[in-house]
């Protein structure tokens, strides 16, 4: 019985080490964001939630484990739309930073005053901040090496953050007059049509220059080409979205069909928001329950906890409801 309660005390401690890890980690995304001139809203760490916005606030997160090993959301370019790129670089660095100078001063300490718990801190520290090298790192390195990526990486994460207001909405309506004839099936142009899309339907863009259908007809020709989770990920999203487009904006009730078809052949994990979209269109193409909508878009904003986010999909829900109310 004392060895079981040991082995239960050691998982405990280093549980409560990783997660002091995981703490510092995103601690240093939020100050590379200050230094940035950005801020993140909110921090996740374990059963706890940090909000940074009007007052600082600890909050328990008990309803979402898909934050509990840590994320920075909520991003906030604080009214100033100038050099993102550059700004949201740093605050992508600053986690893998914050985490490889945590490690390599736990190791220089460890050698001085020895103890078990700073050889621990170190080591987890250094593990996370090698491996956030081949996730933030890499992906800040390919932002500013291309930055259509990061724009349109951008462009999701300032949306999805906090409500809409005016400044954001000419910076979202920018990005979108700049990006011309899109023709080419790439990740940046996947996301940006699917977000475009929704845009689109809610009204806070007019122009987006694709052709749905020929895009659709590309991306159903080569779906073995979406095979990691990420890709599929994309492609349930352009897929969804084109449907409701379609929906909404043209009426077309065969096409939109054909294209659920393929939808449900994607093979991916269900989630709260794969959900929430298939009874979007089911709400139009089966006589699906609407109100059912309404409620997975509360459910939404309470997992989630992205305050844009939730106000995207209010808005494509309320454009779904008005559709079902005049009749395709």
């Amino acid at each position: 019985m004392g060895n079981f309660f040991n082995s239960l005390l050691d998982v405990i401690v280093f549980f409560l080490i990783f997660l002091l890890a995981v703490f510092l980690h995103e601690l240093g995304h939020i100050i590379g964001g200050r230094l940035g001139n950005m801020r993140f809203n909110n921090m996740f760490v374990g059963p706890f939630q940090f909000c940074f916005d009007n007052k600082f606030r600890i909050k328990l997160n008990l309803n979402n484990f898909y934050y509990f090993f840590g994320v920075c959301t909520n991003l906030d370019a604080l009214d100033d739309y100038e050099n993102l790129i550059e700004r949201y670089f740093k605050a992508l660095v600053g986690g893998p930073i914050m985490s490889l100078i945590v490690g390599i001063i736990g190791l220089i300490v460890y050698l001085f005053f020895k103890g078990t718990i700073i050889l621990l801190i170190a080591l987890v520290s250094l593990a996370i901040g090698l491996a956030t090298c081949f996730s933030d790192l890499k992906k800040a390195i390919e932002m500013k090496k291309n930055s259509d990526v990061g724009r349109v990486s951008l462009v999701m994460a300032l949306a999805y953050g906090k409500p809409m207001d005016e400044g954001l909405l000419t910076y979202i309506k920018d990005h979108f007059n700049n990006l011309g004839t899109i023709n080419k099936m790439n990740t940046e142009n996947i996301m940006n049509i699917d977000i475009g899309l929704r845009f689109k339907i809610i009204g806070y863009i007019n122009n987006l220059e694709v052709d749905v259908y020929e895009l659709m007809k590309a991306i159903m020709k080569n779906k073995k080409a979406f095979k990691s989770r990420g890709s599929k990920n994309l492609l349930f999203g352009i897929v969804s979205s084109s449907i409701l487009y379609i929906l909404i904006n043209d009426s077309n009730v065969k096409k939109a069909k054909e294209w659920y078809e393929f939808l449900n052949g994607i093979e991916i994990p269900k989630d709260l928001s794969i959900d929430y979209n298939k009874a979007l269109i089911e709400s139009i193409l089966f006589d699906g329950d609407i109100e059912d909508c309404g409620k997975l878009v509360t459910k939404l904003d309470g997992f989630y906890k992205m305050k844009g986010y939730s106000q995207i999909e209010a808005k494509v829900y309320q454009q779904v409801n008005q559709c079902l109310r005049e009749g395709l």
